[in-house]
């Protein structure tokens, strides 16, 4: 082990096997960070060369799925925690970083049906996860089309408003009624607007992370 694996070492009182924070191994076999939660522990860890290696560690294949979900592999959803720690590994990366995605589990499980389908199991799930944000994007551009023309005629009729106050008499009420008149208006387009200024940026994040997984190669390891 490296001298600074040594220092790390002492720190977390472990020999590269801390328990309760996050870890990388990386060409100097040197760890630097370590986590784990309860269900599955999770390491990363970075390959000689430019692949990084994202590395998950389960005592139990069965681990990898969603529990409620009654689909047979591969089209079985995977476990939301493991997903959320895939999801964010990856996040951790430039886009155009080279992942790999590393499953640790038990001896007995690396010859199952379920560990020769599990590749396929993981890149399903989030093409699935991809094609669903789509929806959601479809969806959410679709309702931003109806504000925007319901914000848009509400806008011109507050206009309209506001042009035969301004005919009557000038005093303080005509005054208050017609710019309030024309701030409701705006304050009515807001929300559409805001659908095409701000909300695609999520969706195409999201969307590039999920492609980005969909496409990773996964490698079975033991324990």
């Amino acid at each position: 082990m490296g001298a600074g694996c040594e220092d790390v070492t002492k720190k977390n009182q472990g020999p590269c096997d801390c328990r309760g924070a996050w870890f990388i191994r990386n060409e100097a076999e040197c760890c630097i960070e370590v986590m784990e939660n309860p269900d599955v522990s999770h390491k990363n860890h970075k390959k000689a060369g430019s692949t990084v290696l994202i590395g998950l560690r389960l005592q139990d294949i069965r681990q990898i799925a969603d529990p409620l979900d009654p689909s047979p592999y591969p089209e079985k959803a995977i476990n939301r925690n493991i997903e959320e720690y895939i999801t964010s590994a990856v996040k951790g990366f430039p886009l155009t970083t080279d992942l790999e995605l590393a499953v640790y589990l038990p001896e007995k499980d690396l010859q199952s049906e379920v560990a020769k389908v599990l590749e396929q199991t993981i890149q399903d799930h989030f093409r699935n996860r991809a094609a669903q944000t789509q929806r959601e994007a479809k969806d959410t551009y679709a309702g931003g089309r109806i504000g925007l023309v319901i914000g848009t005629s509400f806008l011109a009729v507050t206009i309209f408003a506001t042009l035969a106050i301004a005919k009557k008499p000038d005093t303080v009420i005509n005054d208050l009624i017609r710019n309030s008149l024309l701030i409701i208006g705006w304050v009515a387009m807001w929300q559409p607007i805001s659908v095409f200024f701000y909300a695609w940026q999520p969706f195409r994040q999201r969307l590039k992370v999920y492609r980005k997984i969909s496409g990773m190669k996964v490698t079975l390891l033991p324990l």
